[in-house]
């Protein structure tokens, strides 16, 4: 089986974060979208008692998709591991069960986690909401800050965005290639030989998509993942150079126990 390494090139930034199926115009349903809703980049630190002693800050990236659900994906210092948390809506203080996706093949998922969220909103001029979360444990507590960018409320053309890309998947370590279809379809493979298709559905008029992607193929493959997606210019994984059109997928199956973080290059680029 083919795997990229974690050093092996990439263009595209596009994040997509699976939870639902459309198309690439305004969402149409009864129910509007999570005020919560975004992109968003921000860091996670871990204090140790005595003390207590901080960690080195973790960076994180990903989006919360229109039922508050967010996805993340950790780039540094852990590089593939997803982070999904759950009901983040509304404003105040929140509770927000937290399911951990490792890497392939590193480590067997652990069960939920009770985080408290504090729902802010952003500083006049900046972002537009931040979300402060803290996990005690019996040796210390985790620490998460997550801020919205810009990005939520940038414009966008989805159409002018379809097309063929590549890249890696960088939490199962595996080349992907998909073709992005004008009406928000999508399909492609990985160098596993599971085959996927699904469909993009943008979250109101923001620069945030749910998505729902069915894979197929050996026993191994057969899993639906949920999630969220974004289109950005620049690379926030660190490890690519250039500008171009990314595209990052990042979602999990529904017992959190298998994901997906696709990096992908648009081919024209």
């Amino acid at each position: 089986m083919n795997k990229l390494t974690l050093g092996d090139r990439l263009a595209v930034a596009t994040v997509l974060v699976f939870a639902g199926a459309g198309c690439w115009s305004r969402q149409a349903a009864a129910a509007p979208p999570s005020g919560t809703a975004g992109i968003y980049s921000g860091s996670i630190t871990y204090y140790r008692y005595p003390g207590p002693v901080a960690s080195t800050p973790g960076r994180l990236f990903g989006a919360v998709g229109k039922d508050g659900t967010g996805y993340f994906i950790s780039v540094s210092p852990v590089r593939g591991e997803i982070q999904v948390f759950r009901h983040l809506a509304g404003s105040g203080e929140i509770t927000s069960p937290q399911y951990e996706v490792p890497t392939e093949g590193q480590a067997v998922a652990r069960g939920v986690q009770k985080w408290k969220f504090e729902i802010r909103p952003g500083a006049v001029g900046g972002s537009s909401h931040r979300l402060l979360g803290k996990f005690n444990r019996v040796d210390g507590y985790a620490a998460l800050e997550l801020r919205e960018l810009s990005l939520t409320d940038g414009p966008i053309s989805p159409p002018r965005l379809s097309g063929a890309y590549e890249g890696f998947d960088i939490n199962r370590g595996t080349k992907v290639d998909i073709t992005l279809h004008p009406d928000g379809g999508l399909s492609g493979t990985d160098a596993f030989g599971c085959r996927f298709s699904g469909r993009l559905t943008r979250v109101a008029s923001l620069g945030v998509f749910d998505a729902r992607l069915t894979f197929a193929g050996s026993a191994a493959c057969r899993t639906l993942a949920m999630g969220v997606a974004f289109f950005d210019t620049r690379d926030r994984t660190g490890r690519f150079s250039g500008a171009g059109s990314y595209l990052y997928l990042i979602g999990a199956d529904r017992s959190f126990s298998r994901g997906v973080a696709m990096v992908l290059r648009h081919r024209s680029h």
